[in-house]
């Protein structure tokens, strides 16, 4: 190995390093209590749907909620039920409002851990959990309300994190409803954070559509 290569190898082992202890290095694994539902078509009489309006009311502090538009909502519900959301103007309007009901972080057992290996070692990770309200308002095309319904669920993310060492980005043990992500800084989990608590709310809403009955949509001509 020549001098000018153990020169740059020093060097990028010098930017990892202040990279972690600036940064810190995290990994994640994301949970939801509410599951991708089952839904036909004929279950809607035909019709689609499209979010119009996403209205977020919290009390506590944000921890999954992005700051999305109705069309990056429906987007990703044409991703997820491509048979029963579309953009089309002709498609049912649904209103959204998302409230939190409950916030908690469990800390304790993983700053222990983090004080006792001197943020070497990931030790126990700590729990952010929401319990999140999804009010649907479902409207025929002249914005007539047709059902209104209330859909709650739970949405958490297990992290743990060093800050001397790499280790923290060994993923996270158990199951997780999101692909596990292992990043340098806590910003680097959101993304995938965010997009399960979108999922998570258009399940919500086809949950409610279902909930409503055929009967509701079966109004619309």
């Amino acid at each position: 190995m020549t001098k000018n290569s153990i020169q740059r190898t020093f060097l990028v082992m010098m930017s990892c390093s202040c990279l972690f202890i600036t940064e810190g290095c995290f990994s994640a694994r994301y949970l939801s209590s509410i599951e991708q539902q089952s839904l036909e078509p004929s279950d809607l009489a035909g019709h689609k749907l499209k979010i119009v309006s996403v209205d977020v009311q919290l009390l506590g502090r944000n921890m999954f909620i992005p700051n999305a538009t109705p069309d990056a909502y429906t987007d990703l519900a044409m991703e997820r039920y491509p048979a029963l959301f579309s953009r089309e103007i002709d498609s049912l309007p649904v209103a959204l409002t998302i409230s939190d009901e409950s916030t908690s972080t469990s800390f304790a057992m993983p700053l222990i851990t983090m004080v006792l290996s001197l943020g070497t070692l990931p030790g126990y990770p700590f729990e952010d959990t929401m319990q999140i309200k999804v009010e649907s308002v479902f409207s025929d095309r002249a914005s007539s309300e047709l059902c209104i319904n209330d859909t709650r669920f739970k949405r958490s993310d297990r992290i743990w994190a060093t800050v001397y060492t790499p280790l923290g980005l060994i993923p996270v043990p158990g199951h997780s409803d999101m692909p596990k992500i292992s990043g340098i800084g806590r910003q680097s989990l959101a993304p995938s954070s965010h997009k399960l608590t979108m999922f998570s709310i258009i399940d919500a809403v086809v949950q409610a559509a279902r909930e409503c009955g055929m009967q509701t949509f079966q109004k619309v001509r």
